[in-house]
Parts: C-alpha cells; sequence; structure tokens
C-alpha cells in the first residue's frame, strides 16, 4: 500500500513527493518535485503497488492512474476526515439555521397579534433536505469504500 502526499525542501517555497510503504510505515523514496509525470514514473517501476492512498488533488489522481492503473485509490485518513468535517459543518449549519427561524417564528407568534403576523420566516415541515440527505449518503459512500485505507494506515 503507497502513501503519496507533499513535503517542503524549504518552508513554502519548493516542494517534493513523499512516497511511504503504509504497511510497514516506511519511507520509500522522496522524489524531487511533485509534477504527475515523476510520481508516475515511480509507479511504473513498481508493478506490485496495489493501492494508492492520497489527497484530494488531481495531480495525484493522474499520477496514480497512470502509473499504477492496476491499484485501487483511496483518499488518506486526513482528507477523509476533513471531507467528513466539511460535509456535517454544511448539515449542521443548515440544521441550526432551521431551528433559529423557528424560534425567531414562535417568539413573533407570542408577542404579535395573529392578524397582524406576515409569514416572515418560512417554515420547514422537513428538517432534513433532500440535499442533505445526499450529503450523509455520499459521505458514507466514501467512508465506506474508504475504510480499508483508515484500517490500514
Amino acid at each position: 500500500m503507497l502513501g503519496r502526499d507533499d513535503w517542503s525542501f524549504r518552508r513554502g517555497r519548493k516542494f517534493g513527493t513523499l512516497l511511504v510503504d503504509l504497511a510497514t510505515h516506511t519511507v520509500l523514496d522522496l522524489l524531487p518535485d511533485r509534477n504527475a509525470e515523476s510520481a508516475a514514473t515511480w509507479m511504473r517501476e513498481h508493478p506490485e503497488i496495489e493501492v494508492v492512498s492520497r489527497d484530494r488533488g488531481g495531480d495525484y489522481a493522474s499520477a496514480a492512474v497512470a502509473g499504477a492503473p492496476q491499484a485501487l485509490q483511496c483518499a488518506d485518513r486526513f482528507h477523509i476526515l476533513k471531507n467528513l468535517g466539511e460535509a456535517l459543518e454544511g448539515v449542521l449549519a443548515r440544521h441550526l439555521a432551521i431551528k433559529r427561524q423557528k424560534k425567531i417564528q414562535a417568539t413573533l407568534e407570542e408577542h404579535v397579534p395573529r392578524e397582524q403576523l406576515t409569514r416572515t420566516v418560512r417554515r420547514s415541515r422537513h428538517p432534513w433536505s433532500v440535499s442533505d440527505k445526499r450529503t450523509v449518503r455520499n459521505v458514507w459512500h466514501v467512508m465506506s469504500r474508504s475504510w480499508l485505507c483508515i484500517n490500514s494506515g
């Protein structure tokens, strides 16, 4: 199982590629750049690669496809958790907004006569919108497909 990420020769100025065997936690190689072609060339020389763990970068994906087409690609642990956090943050923000709207509506109904009350706040009968359900389903799909990489890392 190959882990691929970038590392910095000089803080924020020059980057290379770090290749790690995730089964033994040993550094396999340091490439002088983070170009897709150099990583693909290295992977072609190692046909035994079965799994490539990487971040969300498009160059990393194209390098894995070109250099190790037989390998299963998965997100690394950090990026899986980052994706999960971003998805949950969006879902929770929407639910908090709905809860605030309901509280405002209840306060208005309590303090303003009904005949003067206009529908200023939209009521939601379904706290889980279709997009929230889709987001949770997509996150679950990514998490379940990437579970192998999480447990193996």
